[in-house]
């Protein structure tokens, strides 16, 4: 099975240098700044050529933030009164019916100790 090249091609961060007198291209880690030719016997700087990205394309901020608008009605608005309300109602129906009260007598655990 052959693999293309995925995505290291987009995400090379090598620089790339070109020798003035025999124009080969050559490619170094993202942090050398200079760098003499390997390719002469001569002492000559390689050339740094800037690769330039495509520019990212320039979305406004209302189309970016489209999705996050919605229209409410005054009856869907819900304050935080009626949520409160609406959950200390919903919350002691729900214990009243699912929990039944079990009456015990007090065991050894339960009292606590005398002091004297």
């Amino acid at each position: 099975m052959m693999k293309g090249p995925g995505l290291r091609t987009r995400l090379d961060v090598r620089r790339v240098w070109k020798c003035p007198q025999t124009g080969r291209i050559l490619k170094t880690p993202g942090h050398v700044t200079q760098f003499v030719s390997p390719f002469t016997k001569d002492r000559c700087w390689m050339q740094f050529i800037e690769t330039e990205h495509p520019p990212r394309p320039m979305v406004p901020l209302d189309e970016m933030l489209s999705h996050m608008y919605f229209s409410a009605t005054e009856e869907e608005v819900v304050t935080e009164e009626s949520l409160e309300a609406d959950s200390e109602i919903s919350n002691d129906s729900e214990i009243n019916q699912s929990t039944p009260v079990i009456e015990t007598e007090p065991t050894e655990v339960d009292v606590p100790p005398k002091t004297e």
